[in-house]
């Protein structure tokens, strides 16, 4: 499985990488294969003996290496290494050869969830009635953007960085935040952030959309003040945990609703928003700073004035 995005690019003012598509291919495959031969050519030992030390990791090809040094290759009478110096450089070049080889694959940097808000081309909730094998059917319970009825959407593919928390089914209900794609609609961000089931009356917001408490500091690292996180759990939604937090639907329904019409930012050329724009007056702005955690967060972002 490989990925494909266009990260360098903008269209249509949105950042091209708002959507990352998945595909079988044998790009991988390749790629590893080459990192393979390489560090078979580096530590100049016999192939086989590698390969069935490395069947004992079970590790797909691209992390084969590290395996076969973890395996105790690097002691085996089949490797010509004379002094730990070489051996050392060996080991760091195989190193930078699998830092390459991991970092050739597609990335993908998670949307805010305040960037779908603003960019996103339709906003709607509703219940999944029909799926196939690519696409699903939504029934429109609301809308944010004036859509009304169904809506076939396409299915969000899962990839090595990041999957579906729980199958499609007919009759779970979600929260979308929508765009086009190569003339489907599809959910925002790579890693479909921009789908966050409903269950009740709650609305359960995707954990990578929004910012969450960092792991203790190391000393002398100090941190941004008056940074806004959310408290993230794991929960049980559909049968299947779900990494997030839980919202009131009428009160995000609310916020979604003010910051698109208080708020707006453009990308710049290497995808960061500059250029923040606050369209509402100050007294709407501080009361719903006051009602909602959300606004307070987007709000924070608008203003701050460090480098982004």
């Amino acid at each position: 499985m490989s990925c494909a995005t266009g990260t360098g690019d903008i269209a249509n003012g949105q950042p091209t990488y708002l959507i990352l598509q998945c595909n079988s291919t044998v790009k991988l495959p390749i790629l590893s294969v080459f990192v393979l031969l390489v560090t078979f050519s580096f530590l100049d030992f016999d192939f086989l003996n590698a390969v069935l030390r490395s069947c004992r990791c079970r590790c797909w090809a691209v992390s084969l290496p590290f395996c076969f040094l973890q395996t105790g290759v690097a002691t085996t009478p089949y490797l010509s290494v004379t002094s730990h110096k070489r051996k050392l450089k060996r080991i760091l070049i195989i190193t930078t050869l699998l830092l390459i080889g991991l970092t050739s694959r597609a990335d993908y940097r998670p949307l805010e969830l305040y960037e779908m808000i603003i960019k996103a081309e339709k906003i709607v909730y509703g219940t999944i009635v029909e799926l196939d094998s690519n696409y699903f059917t939504l029934k429109i319970e609301g809308s944010l953007t004036s859509d009304s009825g169904t809506l076939k959407i396409a299915r969000f593919l899962d990839w090595p960085c990041a999957s579906r928390w729980a199958d499609y089914e007919v009759g779970q209900r979600l929260f979308l935040f929508l765009t086009t794609w190569n003339g489907e609609l599809v959910t925002m961000s790579g890693g479909n952030e921009g789908e966050h089931p409903i269950v009740g009356n709650s609305v359960f917001i995707h954990g990578f959309s929004i910012p969450i408490p960092p792991p203790p500091t190391p000393p002398g690292v100090t941190l941004r003040d008056n940074i806004i996180y959310f408290d993230t759990e794991q929960y049980d939604v559909y049968g299947k945990e779900y990494f997030g937090i839980k919202w009131n639907l009428n009160s995000f329904l609310k916020s979604v609703s003010f910051i698109r019409y208080c708020f707006n930012f453009t990308y710049d050329q290497y995808q960061e928003r500059t250029n923040w724009q606050i369209n509402c007056n100050n007294s709407e702005l501080d009361s719903m700073i006051k009602q909602s955690k959300i606004v307070a967060w987007v709000n924070s972002e608008a203003t701050r004035k460090d480098e982004r």
